[in-house]
């Protein structure tokens, strides 16, 4: 009895022994070695909309209702115009652009010309089809806004912030061409004019022929020629302040398109490409508009003050 447990004991001990051996001789072979990298991307949410509510207070801790329509969704939409670029809020509905001038519907309440319209946080007129090629991001205020602008609709107002030049050097050259024959061509440099970067400058530069299905009743296609010019040089004023001085030309001519005819039920008369009025008549909208800011840090309790002028 005791020489057979003796030998069961040998048995275990000796395959104990062994079965490193075996796993030692056959190693983990690897075919391939697979890497992966990931990376974010919210470019298209924003956070902030300073230029709008006038403070930098986040969009979760403001107590309005606010959009935010960033310059990078307008490249990649290759909008042209504002109405395009105010597609992506819900509450904006496009109204007429009969007259080479597009009005808005905000939450159902149209947008005054005079007061509906801001540019860098403050008033603008706006009796022209407004480029958007010179804009770095559209804020769409929802709701009475009475209490930072005065007299406003009710439905809220639109506010256009202006690109800014950057230290860093970038130039932007695009082209559009789509299936009707119209072209656009742009270009947006910025970059410093110094070395030490103080004293930095931007320009954009677009020539545009529009050319829209809807054809006069002598055949001839209606055809928007636009050309917009934009410029800003902005310097650093020591540590105490920042001067921005920019310019803006607009060229707008486009032949009159006043809309479809109705009958007295309200129904199209004719085909709805068809235009009813004179392809020689035609809206040439030549407008400039020039700004001066001057931003100054207060030393003692680092409030940030301006003083703005804007002309058309």
């Amino acid at each position: 009895m005791n020489f057979k447990v003796t030998t069961l004991c040998s048995a275990v001990v000796l395959a104990l022994n062994t079965s490193p051996v075996f796993a030692q001789s056959e190693p983990t072979k690897t075919d391939e070695t697979l890497v992966i990298h990931a990376q974010s991307f919210d470019d298209y949410k924003v956070d902030s909309a300073s230029g709008a509510m006038r403070t930098d207070t986040t969009m979760l801790e403001t107590p309005q209702s606010v959009n935010v329509i960033p310059e990078i969704v307008l490249d990649e939409q290759l909008a042209t115009t504002l109405g395009e670029a105010l597609q992506n809020d819900a509450s904006v509905n496009a109204g007429s652009q009969k007259w080479n001038r597009e009005v808005f519907y905000l939450r159902g309440f149209e947008l005054s010309s005079t007061n509906g319209y801001l540019r860098n946080g403050h008033s603008l007129f706006t009796h022209y089809m407004l480029p958007i090629e010179t804009l770095d991001r559209i804020e769409v205020i929802k709701g009475p806004s009475s209490l930072l602008y005065g007299n406003s609709a009710p439905g809220g107002m639109i506010n256009m912030v202006s690109k800014k030049p950057t230290a860093t050097p970038q130039v932007n050259v695009g082209t559009d061409i789509d299936h009707l024959g119209s072209t656009r061509y742009h270009i947006d440099a910025s970059g410093a004019l110094n070395e030490s970067g103080t004293l930095r400058g931007r320009t954009v530069l677009v020539k545009q022929d529009a050319v829209e299905s809807r054809q006069y009743a002598n055949g001839e296609q209606r055809e928007r020629d636009r050309f917009l010019g934009y410029g800003v040089i902005e310097a650093d004023l020591s540590d105490w302040g920042l001067l921005s001085v920019n310019y803006e030309k607009t060229n707008d001519n486009a032949p009159l398109d006043t809309g479809s005819w109705l009958d007295m039920q309200g129904n199209r008369i004719g085909d709805r490409d068809m235009i009813r009025d004179a392809s020689w008549s035609f809206i040439n909208n030549d407008v400039e508009n020039w700004g001066l800011i001057l931003m100054c840090s207060s030393t003692h309790n680092g409030v940030l003050t301006s003083a703005t002028t804007h002309s058309i």
